[in-house]
């Protein structure tokens, strides 16, 4: 909508659409719709340190619907957590997010890069269908996207020049 936020617009109740984010988002990738009609969602959240500190910190979340639009997981970060002395003067914390994909086992595969001023560090996490992490965040040395899941179950990412066929294990 024109605040910047997400929202729901479904059959039911398209003259009321409902806030799936709060506050404001800085970073929204498509959702991932699943086979039972979940939707999952990817976003960033950032905020400034002080009203006097140019500093700004992220944060990165998903969170899990249910078809009809009710919560089934709720917000849970999934990048390391920000820097934790907002006084500091060290400098900001952004954090990118890739196109989440679902492999075949219904887990949910996403990767995220944080940058604290001393260089971006790249990770992905795995998701259980139920919403737990199959595989918490697990760092790689270059910036890596997950674009598709093919027949046979392999993820096809891309890591700078090499395309790669992931399993979860």
């Amino acid at each position: 909508n024109s605040n910047a936020e997400i929202v729901e617009y479904n059959v039911v109740a398209t003259t009321h659409p409902a806030e799936l984010t709060a506050p404001r988002f800085t970073d929204v990738r498509p959702p991932v719709i699943a086979d039972d009609g979940s939707v999952w969602l990817f976003y960033g959240r950032g905020w400034d340190t002080s009203s006097t500190s140019s500093n700004r910190r992220e944060q990165l979340y998903f969170k899990v619907l249910n078809p009809d639009g009710t919560v089934f997981k709720s917000e849970t970060p999934i990048a390391p957590p920000p820097l934790t002395d907002e006084s500091s003067t060290q400098s900001d914390l952004r954090s990118f997010l890739s196109g989440p994909v679902m492999d075949n086992e219904g887990r949910v595969w996403e990767s995220f890069a944080t940058d604290g001023g001393s260089g971006v560090e790249n990770y992905y996490s795995i998701f259980n269908s139920n919403g737990s992490f199959y595989r918490d965040t697990i760092q790689t040395p270059t910036p890596r996207q997950f674009h598709l899941v093919d027949h046979d179950g392999n993820v096809w990412a891309q890591e700078q020049d090499k395309t790669l066929f992931l399993k979860p294990d």
